[in-house]
């Protein structure tokens, strides 16, 4: 997940989508200690980006120019199509009292 987001802000200041590049920020284990460090590193990082935006500024999307928004919404699709997996593979496994409790439930 924060590859992923990190190569969309990458997007953002070079212009130009990359999906597979050959470098990466994250080189700790699969734990909270080393992932909570890494996204406080990438919410600043998310920060500055954002900063830095211009007027007129694109994203060129394999030879398609898109402002900075559509690049984002879609981030946001990329995401969403995440939840409806993990959403699926629940219901599959019978889990839907959970899915329905962590995706759904109201605020009181």
């Amino acid at each position: 997940m924060g590859r992923v987001h990190e190569n969309y802000l990458s997007a953002l200041k070079t212009g130009q989508v990359n999906f597979d590049p050959p470098d990466g920020s994250y080189a700790g284990k699969a734990s909270a200690k080393y992932l909570n460090g890494y996204f406080e590193k990438l919410a600043k990082y998310h920060i500055n980006t954002f900063a830095g935006l211009e007027s007129g500024q694109v994203v060129s999307w394999f030879g398609e120019d898109v402002s900075p928004c559509i690049h984002l919404c879609r981030l946001l699709a990329h995401e969403t199509l995440h939840h409806g997996h993990l959403k699926d593979l629940c219901t599959i496994q019978d889990f839907l009292t959970v899915v329905n409790f962590v995706f759904f439930r109201r605020s009181e």
